[in-house]
């Protein structure tokens, strides 16, 4: 069986010095695609030539690999990676190490997890979260918390510009003025929704709901204010117009109502009614639905109704916490994430009505 490990790994590192293209997929599934000795210590010396001279230089390969190793080994190491790889088809020898290097990070995470959750200071709250965290890096292959030089992003800009591919990710807000000035929602972004009570909050972030979900955008509404059948209510109104279910329902309104429903089924927008959470809460669920469906943006309606985290006692501080978790969890997952605020009714009194 480790003979068969080793074959398989020279083989695909047989095939880069054959073509040096192929050297940047091997770094984008990462280290844990080698496991032997052999593996390893020829990746390490083709990662380290990549990173002294910008690309893989088989000739100087070797030389790293000569002062790594004894001069017999790293001769039956090129020798053996040279051969494996004649006639070998990449992109299945590729697949092979892929699915070892994900089946090891799924081993590492139960590892983790198992440690984890061994540690009784632990809450059972945060245990979850770090569990969620854990298995989500294993299942997409990278780090959820991670640093890149600014090298590495400014040369993807001409990586996205091969693509013929937008390349800023962003959704329509559904209201020409306000798409004009945002330029859409941003991934990785965190916006803010302030007014006052009764101006409109919830409708206006379930309009951008609808207009983003019927163009396909997986979302989130995180609702500690109103129960999924209020909102139900308010987006089959687009369509039925006002209605009110506590009177009896005629023909002609229920027409209506069937054809709201129709335009409202199969939009992939999930609704959390949960009142009584916190930000980690949201950040677990946004985790699992990343993994199961793909997330294209959050909302949370609204911020002050979340659950203060432990040992924060004043208001305030438990809203700056809060929102910096919010931030964070847009950049992880790389979406929009909308949180509603209820302003301070005081400025009403106040000649600067600005909040």
């Amino acid at each position: 069986m480790r003979d068969a490990a080793i074959l398989d790994e020279l083989r695909v590192l047989g095939l880069v010095l054959e073509d040096v293209r192929r050297f940047d997929d091997v770094l984008r599934h990462g280290d844990l695609l080698f496991g032997t000795k052999e593996g390893i210590t020829l990746f390490e010396a083709c990662k380290k030539c990549h990173e002294k001279r910008g690309r893989v230089i088989p000739e100087v390969v070797q030389g790293y690999l000569r002062r790594a190793v004894r001069p017999d080994e790293a001769r039956y190491i090129v020798d053996t990676a040279i051969e494996a790889s004649a006639l070998a088809s990449w992109e299945e020898s590729l697949r092979i190490l892929a699915d070892r290097a994900h089946r090891r990070r799924i081993v590492q995470a139960a590892s983790s997890i198992l440690q984890a959750a061994n540690n009784e200071e632990m809450s059972a709250a945060d245990l979850d979260a770090e569990a969620i965290r854990l298995i989500t890096e294993a299942i997409s292959g990278r780090e959820l918390v991670d640093a890149v030089t600014i090298g590495e992003v400014a040369e993807r800009l001409l990586d996205d510009l091969d693509s013929k591919k937008p390349l800023v990710k962003a959704i329509p807000t559904g209201l020409v003025a306000l798409n004009s000035r945002l330029k859409g929602l941003r991934s990785g972004c965190l916006y803010t929704v302030g007014a006052g009570t009764g101006m409109g909050k919830t409708h206006l972030m379930m309009h951008m709901a609808y207009n983003a979900s019927k163009q396909g955008h997986v979302g989130l509404i995180v609702s500690l204010e109103m129960d999924r059948y209020a909102l139900r209510d308010r987006m089959l109104a687009r369509f039925a117009g006002s209605y009110d279910l506590s009177r009896v329902i005629d023909a002609d309104l229920r027409g209506k109502l069937e054809y709201a429903v129709s335009e409202v089924a199969g939009l992939p927008l999930y609704i959390c009614d949960n009142r009584s959470i916190g930000v980690q809460h949201v950040q677990s669920l946004a985790r699992v639905l990343e993994a199961r469906h793909g997330l294209d943006y959050i909302i949370v309606d609204y911020l002050t109704l979340l659950n203060d985290p432990p040992g924060v006692r004043e208001k305030r501080h438990a809203v700056g916490h809060n929102v910096k978790e919010l931030r964070a969890l847009a950049g992880e997952l790389q979406v929009p994430m909308i949180v509603v605020s209820q302003v301070n009714r005081s400025l009403a009194h106040r000649d600067d009505k600005r909040p």
